[in-house]
């Protein structure tokens, strides 16, 4: 885009509308630690009304300070868009436990805002609104519940995908933002369809496993009967050998192995003597 391209967006987006930028005032970390931040900014214009949010990361905090979200267009009149960081040694005065929580449509979600001493602690929306005791955010109900003397539980119920978005645990002095998505329950994957699921990715496995085995033992069942019963065994050769003659055969090997059995039985001690006078 050349120079007069440029200069003409310049002069629509001034005389269309001004930025705004919400985000946290003051915010408390412990030292070594991380932080997400949220910058929502607001442009309006003459003919849409947008939002979008740019998350600014800081990891291994080691010194407080002053910081500014990125600038996205030239700014105009509207909220300051710079936030102090507070570095703490210890515990931070306001924290929570988590920053992102993921929840279901129609579920219910708790963010324990830890704090030392801050009180009374409210759930805002990262835009405006803000909840002390009980109290509803784009239909959302929203409970405070004081447990502890350092710890207050926020009780999100009736949650829509509209309500995903950025929220702050906030004090009179300090803010902890907090992001909650809402996911649609058809993408929500429960116990029970992760079984099914793994059951239907295995069950092919489980079936050629099953296939593998039942052809195997079938091969050493046809083995076996084959060796036991159908291979010629030596018995079974002789009686082959000798089943095709006739009756009078058999009489006639049942005489010899007779005559075999007298010829051999042993002599009597007279034929022996008989024997060397002759």
């Amino acid at each position: 885009m050349d120079r007069d391209g440029l200069l003409f967006v310049f002069i629509l987006i001034k005389l269309s509308g001004s930025q705004d930028v919400n985000t946290v005032r003051t915010v408390s970390v412990q030292s070594g630690q991380s932080i997400i931040i949220p910058c929502l900014y607001k442009q309006t214009y003459a003919f849409s009304h947008n939002r979008k949010v740019l998350t600014v990361h800081m990891e291994d905090v080691r010194e407080s300070n002053q910081f500014s979200c990125p600038a996205v267009i030239p700014s105009g009149p509207g909220q300051p868009d710079n936030f102090s960081l507070e570095v703490t040694a210890g515990r931070p005065r306001l924290s929570v436990q988590r920053q992102i929580e993921n929840v279901s449509e129609g579920k219910s979600v708790s963010v324990s805002c830890i704090h030392q001493g801050e009180a009374p602690v409210q759930w805002c929306q990262l835009h405006g609104l803000c909840v002390t005791d009980r109290g509803t955010i784009d239909g959302a109900e929203v409970e405070i519940r004081h447990h502890q003397e350092h710890v207050t539980t926020v009780i999100l119920s009736k949650l829509k995908m509209k309500n995903t978005g950025w929220y702050l645990c906030s004090t009179r002095q300090l803010q902890m933002p907090v992001h909650i998505t809402v996911h649609n329950r058809t993408d929500e994957i429960t116990p029970s369809a992760r079984n099914r699921t793994a059951v239907f990715f295995l069950l092919p496995v489980i079936l050629e496993i099953l296939l593998i085995i039942i052809i195997y033992s079938a091969l050493k069942l046809l083995t076996f009967i084959k060796e036991r019963f159908l291979s010629p065994a030596e018995e079974g050769q002789y009686v082959m050998m000798h089943g095709e003659q006739s009756p009078h055969a058999c009489e006639e090997a049942y005489e010899i192995m007779a005559e075999l059995t007298t010829n051999t039985e042993p002599r009597s001690e007279s034929d022996y003597v008989n024997f060397r006078e002759t």
